[in-house]
């Protein structure tokens, strides 16, 4: 996950961050397993439960929800705040936004109600 942040975070004019002060292995981990975890919950708990949470609707909710939690991860583990704080947590929005679609494309064929999700 290393590489993948660093190009993210040269692509917008912050290099990468020491490592003695933000671990980024464990960002990239922390991220995969929120992202991990809310399609697990998403696809085949609440998929496969009850007809109830399986719109489109929902969905973009529990992205949302995801992106939100990923940024602010990201943003507390900068040790000073800042517009860098910001920065990565941005970045690390973006890459959870990329791992819930990838996820959910694997996990859809598992859920009994996701016929609306947009996949």
């Amino acid at each position: 996950m290393k590489p993948v942040y660093k190009f993210l975070l040269s692509q917008v004019g912050v290099n990468m961050p020491n490592p003695r002060l933000v671990n980024v292995e464990l960002l990239g981990i922390g991220t995969f397993l929120l992202c991990l975890a809310a399609t697990i919950i998403f696809y085949l708990l609440l998929g496969r439960w009850k007809a109830v949470f399986y719109s489109l609707l929902h969905w973009i909710i529990t992205l949302i929800i995801v992106i939100v939690g990923a940024f602010f991860f990201a943003a507390k583990m900068w040790p000073r705040g800042g517009s860098k704080a910001l920065i990565l947590g941005g970045v690390n929005g973006f890459i959870a936004l990329l791992l819930f679609i990838g996820l959910s494309l694997l996990a859809r064929r598992f859920s009994i109600f996701a016929k609306a999700t947009p996949f």
